[in-house]
Formats: structure tokens, C-alpha cells, sequence
């Protein structure tokens, strides 16, 4: 393991989270681009939760020997905050076309293939 000083690993968990900021703005684009029901929906949110859990513990226990300090909590919260007033909207918009565009590409594949079993009478 790395000895991380403390500054270091302030600054580590400030982008830990940014990068959960992220992953919920992939989430939310996903659902945004795609209609589902309540379990589908609670399926997302526990796959989200549990993503993020584990990213977190095993970076706090190598980042910090698994030693809570309250800089780590404050870090998290600094790296929402900046990427709240910063990158949020624009991340929200790229992510939610990429998506799209993966969208519309499978359902163009999804009708391409339909048509080859019509044609072969499959």
C-alpha cells in the first residue's frame, strides 16, 4: 500500500466525488432515454448504490489504510459541489445524446434484424 498524505488523499476523494456525480448523471441519462417501471427503476438505483459502495471502500481502504477521517467526508462534498456548479449540465447533455445514439442505433439493428427473419421466413 501507498502512503498517501493527508492532503493527497483530500484531494483523492474530491475527485471520488466527481466521479459519483458522474455515475449518477449516466443513471439519470439512462432513464431519462429509456421508459421503465418501478423495478426496473429500484434495480438501477441498488446497481447504482452498490457500484459506488464499492469504489468508495476499497479506495478508503487503500487510500487510507481504512482510517475515516473527517477531510475524506469534506473532500466528497467539495468534489460534488464542483461538479455541481461546473461540469453538470454539460455532462448531462453528452451523456444523455451518447445514449440516445446508442438508442437508435440497436433499435435500427433490433428492426434490421426483424426484417432478415421476415425475408428467410425465420
Amino acid at each position: 500500500m501507498y502512503d498517501f498524505t493527508e492532503i493527497q488523499e483530500f484531494l483523492i476523494f474530491i475527485l471520488h466525488g466527481i466521479i459519483y456525480c458522474l455515475f449518477f448523471e449516466f443513471f439519470a441519462s439512462i432513464r431519462k432515454n429509456f421508459k421503465s417501471n418501478i423495478i426496473i427503476t429500484n434495480i438501477e438505483d441498488l446497481s447504482l448504490v452498490l457500484i459506488i459502495s464499492v469504489i468508495f471502500i476499497l479506495s478508503f481502504i487503500y487510500v487510507c489504510q481504512g482510517i475515516m477521517r473527517g477531510y475524506i467526508v469534506i473532500g466528497l462534498l467539495f468534489g460534488v459541489i464542483i461538479y455541481l456548479l461546473t461540469i453538470r449540465k454539460m455532462c448531462a447533455i453528452i451523456f444523455y445524446r451518447i445514449i440516445r445514439k446508442f438508442k437508435s442505433f440497436f433499435t435500427f439493428l433490433l428492426k434490421f434484424v426483424k426484417k432478415l427473419g421476415k425475408f428467410f421466413k425465420i
